[in-house]
């Protein structure tokens, strides 16, 4: 009640509005400050600012955390407030996208990365299933606007994706409301 956490709930996201096919049970949670989480976490600022890049293990989660916890604040006073993900288990193809938004009545997913590179696979799977105009990466890279096109196994079939990727820095997660297809 305290709102110290959050749920992020998950949809199938097949249309909208995205929370009509929340699934209550399956969530995870941010806090409401990564400050807290790092405190929880035993890290402080002097800690974290003295490791190594090998040595923090849990960047990924900060920055994970960080972006939800911005896009929690960025839908705070819209109808529907649940921030929400989606996920697809499957027995050997397990597949999940950190964030999804309806960005002006368009299902948009969104990756967070703690660097400038790392694994799409579930991102090319979520596009290949909803067709979504575009999806979002926030990492360290500078912004930038690409044409993504690979394949990816849908129904035991090799299906091709193409589609438009905005790559972010994490500190323009205030931005992302802005985004149209065909920005730059």
């Amino acid at each position: 009640m305290a709102k110290i956490v959050s749920k992020v709930v998950h949809s199938h996201c097949n249309g909208l509005p995205i929370q009509a096919e929340i699934e209550d049970k399956i969530y995870k949670l941010i806090f409401l400050d990564i400050g807290l989480m790092n405190t929880i976490c035993g890290l402080d600022w002097v800690k974290i600012s003295q490791l190594k890049d090998s040595q923090l293990i849990n960047e990924g989660v900060i920055a994970e955390q960080f972006i939800g916890q911005h896009l929690a604040d960025l839908i705070s006073n819209t109808v529907n407030r649940e921030l929400t993900y989606w996920l697809r288990e499957g027995k050997s193809n397990n597949a999940g996208v950190d964030y999804v938004l309806n960005i002006r009545g368009e299902i948009i997913p969104i990756e967070v990365k703690s660097n400038k590179s790392g694994s799409l696979k579930s991102l090319h799977q979520f596009m290949a299933e909803k067709n979504s105009p575009f999806a979002i990466r926030f990492d360290t890279n500078l912004p930038s606007l690409q044409h993504v096109s690979t394949t990816v196994n849908l129904k035991n079939k090799m299906t091709p994706v193409d589609y438009a990727l905005y790559t972010l820095p994490l500190y323009l997660v205030e931005r992302v409301q802005d985004l149209e297809y065909g920005d730059v």
